[in-house]
């Protein structure tokens, strides 16, 4: 067996067995790399430590749009969002890197989403990694371990929406965009002291 495999190795030859074993070890590690760091403790202390990010649809006449938000976890500020026709990991890094650039954030960052197949894609957890920013997942079907960004989803349906009718993509573009601008300085949070997002961050930096 020792001969074989040495003869193996001479001629470039590589066991079947032993790459699908290497195959299987890697999907495990990555895998187990899945992990809750915040399990739902949605109370930070500052800005900038935990970003919680989401992906919902809107469908305008016959196509669907997708638009990923980034939030704060400290003032729920929506950091940085994205709209698109396709739900794909594209939509998901230059979201992030919009963030970044807008935030600039220290290091110790902390990036919370479900397990979504954008999420979850080698090239977006490689670029977490090139920013060294720590990855945490929600459990698979627990949708209350990113209740932040699923609230905010939530609000935007609840209270625009489904109050309005839009007939152009320029009007959905504009009406979401209009939203986030509402929701970042004008609506207040009960669990801010009925503070803006804004104004939270605001007040963190006044001290």
């Amino acid at each position: 067996e020792a001969f074989v495999s040495a003869r193996m190795q001479e001629l470039g030859l590589a066991s079947v067995r032993n790459q699908a074993k290497q195959i299987y070890q890697n999907m495990r590690n990555r895998d187990s790399a899945r992990k809750d760091l915040i399990k739902q403790h949605f109370s930070v202390k500052k800005p900038n430590q935990t970003w919680v990010s989401d992906v919902t649809c809107y469908k305008l006449k016959d196509r669907y749009y997708y638009i990923c938000v980034i939030l704060d976890l400290y003032s729920r500020k929506v950091v940085a969002y994205k709209l698109s026709k396709k739900n794909s990991t594209q939509l998901l890094t230059s979201t992030f890197k919009q963030a970044w650039a807008l935030r600039d954030p220290p290091e110790g960052l902390i990036f919370h989403s479900d397990q979504g197949s954008q999420y979850t894609s080698f090239e977006f957890r490689d670029l977490l990694k090139q920013f060294e920013v720590s990855q945490s997942f929600s459990a698979p079907g627990a949708p209350y371990d990113n209740a932040v960004a699923e609230s905010f989803f939530a609000s935007i349906k609840k209270e625009d929406f489904r109050r309005n009718f839009y007939k152009t993509e320029g009007e959905f573009r504009a009406a979401v965009k209009e939203y986030i601008e509402f929701y970042n300085d004008y609506r207040p949070h009960q669990r801010l002291g009925f503070l803006t997002p804004n104004q939270a961050e605001a007040a963190f930096y006044q001290k």
